[in-house]
């Protein structure tokens, strides 16, 4: 029995809103260099929404520029000369070493410019910021909406991200609403974990799924590593106007694999994390 493949379902802790939502957050600890947002101001796609100056990030790209433009100069100069090859080697390999983290800082410096993921309405906002004031990394900016249609965000264990795949089908249910499904679709998947929950429904330290801690600046951090994962619905039947959130969980199907093949995968699993220290 143990080889016979079975589909286990997928469930994950998940919020419905009115529309596509997004919480913009500081990329970098910084000040607030280009800042004029209000609420209920409309933004388009690709549009700037803030960005943000850092002196050390610059100061940091300014010695690693030089770094980099001095062991370039040093690696053409000592190629000149054959007794000095393996230097030559070395210096570089220094160069491209430097080169890479330069690349690095430049990307930091790239990101400090925020702009909208997609067409929406900045629905929430700190009042208090403004050009000038300096904001912490991961700090939260603004929040975008589009009404259109619902979507729902869900929080996946990394564990089950896995047997999830963007097209795949699932279900909605409403939290007090077990009789009640919405079908729902996929749409992306997250490349990298979430480090913070933008909903607070969501986190154990308010009667959440998701085990989460709260720091002293309000933050919520899961405990364990979880994707975030987009869906829209595919059909409406069942559904209220929504005029506002609605918490709940999403069900998937899983691809079959047979319990020989999930307790392997899970003692993979474990091993991977006992190596890297976790």
């Amino acid at each position: 029995l143990g080889f016979v493949p079975l589909s286990l379902p997928v469930t994950a802790p998940s919020i419905l809103s009115p529309g596509e939502e997004r919480t913009l957050f500081a990329p970098d600890d910084g000040q607030l260099a280009q800042f004029s947002l209000k609420r209920g101001q409309r933004v388009a796609e690709g549009a700037l929404v803030f960005s943000l100056a850092s002196p050390d990030i610059a100061h940091e790209l300014k010695i690693k520029s030089n770094r980099a433009q001095s062991l370039q100069l040093a690696s053409f100069t000592q190629a000149s000369t054959e007794k000095l090859l393996a230097n030559t080697r070395d210096a570089q390999q220094q160069f491209l070493q430097a080169l890479a983290d330069l690349r690095r800082t430049e990307d930091r410096q790239s990101a400090l410019r925020v702009t909208a993921p997609f067409s929406g309405t900045v629905v929430e906002m700190d009042s208090t910021l403004t050009t000038g004031h300096w904001v912490q990394k991961g700090q939260a900016i603004a929040r975008l909406s589009t009404s259109e249609k619902p979507m729902i965000e869900a929080f996946v264990d990394e564990r089950h991200v896995r047997d999830i795949s963007v097209g795949m089908k699932g279900a909605f249910f409403r939290e007090g609403h077990v009789r009640t499904k919405t079908t729902l679709k996929v749409t992306s998947i997250a490349r990298d974990p979430e480090p913070y929950l933008n909903h607070p429904a969501l986190a154990s330290t308010y009667g959440g799924m998701v085990p989460a801690t709260q720091s002293t600046d309000k933050k919520l951090s899961p405990l364990n590593s979880h994707y975030l994962v987009r869906m829209e619905v595919d059909d409406n039947a069942g559904l209220p106007r929504l005029r506002e959130k609605q918490v709940g969980w999403v069900q998937f199907e899983a691809p079959k694999r047979s319990l020989y093949d999930r307790v392997s995968k899970a003692v993979s699993y474990r091993l991977a994390k006992l190596q890297l220290g976790q």
